[in-house]
């Protein structure tokens, strides 16, 4: 019941794009948690603190 997540190549079009995508189990996982962690990914991408 562990979340897949597959993240592809990013590339650089108007900012940075990073193709991705998640399974998840909906009874461990509530899709509000997984929107904070989208949320703060694309923070730490927009700083730049990623890569």
């Amino acid at each position: 019941m562990l979340p897949i997540f597959t993240i592809e190549k990013f590339y650089e079009e108007k900012g940075i794009l990073l193709p991705s995508s998640e399974q998840i189990s909906h009874a461990m996982c509530e899709g509000f948690y997984l929107s904070r962690f989208y949320n703060e990914f694309q923070e730490m991408i927009s700083k730049k603190k990623v890569f």
